[in-house]
């Protein structure tokens, strides 16, 4: 009855310690956030597994970003294609002149100017230096977009990988790990076994256990992560 009691008292220790951990963590987050309200998990971890689309669609922010980028860069290059075309300047004049009150007679006039370039050598410089940057632009945009389908493809694989793992431990692992404490129990209680074999075998109880918790969060963190690069 004394052991029992050890390890009931090991385990409240370790209860008030992790709690005194997440205190400690939500005064570290009220320091960053600047925020006096303590912040707590809204709810618990849960398994719930979803079917994702893991395609990179046209509305994806990293897509709309480099878009942007590259109508940025083919706007600049239209900017300078102009430059070199001959500029026409129209201008129309209305006026007047009275000599007497009487006098009404108005004179019209049309000017019409041709704006040429003299330098077009440089100006065809910046248009070739700004065609350059469009294709530039361009490959950036496909090797981002590159990059970001290898990580979606490799947290697509963790997730799954997660997913089975913990489906494995529920439907196997944890009926057989309940199904063994409840036999070192009774087995402790009617003295068939010692208090090291009732420990040791409530050790693997909890290593199971352990190991379910760990792979739920490790889940839970896996799905997040698709989440935040598929911008879901």
């Amino acid at each position: 009855q004394l052991n029992m009691q050890n390890w009931v008292s090991l385990h409240k220790q370790l209860m008030i310690q992790h709690q005194n951990e997440q205190l400690g963590l939500q005064k570290q987050f009220v320091i960053l956030l600047q925020d006096p309200s303590l912040l707590l998990p809204a709810e618990g971890l849960k398994f719930e597994p979803r079917l994702l689309d893991t395609v990179i669609d046209a509305s994806h922010p990293i897509n709309l970003l480099w878009m942007q980028k590259l109508q940025s860069a083919i706007a600049e290059t239209n900017i300078a294609k102009s430059k070199i075309l001959p500029q026409v300047a129209i201008g129309y004049t209305n006026q007047s002149f009275r000599m007497n009150p009487e006098d009404a007679n108005r004179y019209n006039s049309v000017n019409i100017g041709l704006n040429i370039p003299l330098f077009r050598s440089g100006l065809k410089q910046k248009v070739k230096a700004s065609q350059a940057n469009e294709t530039v632009m361009m490959y950036e945009k496909d090797k981002a977009l590159l990059d970001l389908n290898m990580q979606i493809q490799k947290a697509w694989f963790n997730y799954q990988q997660t997913m089975d793992l913990y489906q494995h431990i529920q439907k196997g692992l944890i009926p057989n790990a309940a199904k063994m404490a409840t036999m070192a129990n009774l087995s402790f209680k009617e003295g068939q076994i010692s208090y090291i074999e009732w420990s040791n075998a409530m050790s693997q109880v909890q290593q199971i256990q352990m190991q379910a918790l760990e792979s739920l969060a490790l889940f839970n963190l896996n799905q997040s992560t698709l989440y935040y690069l598929l911008s879901k």
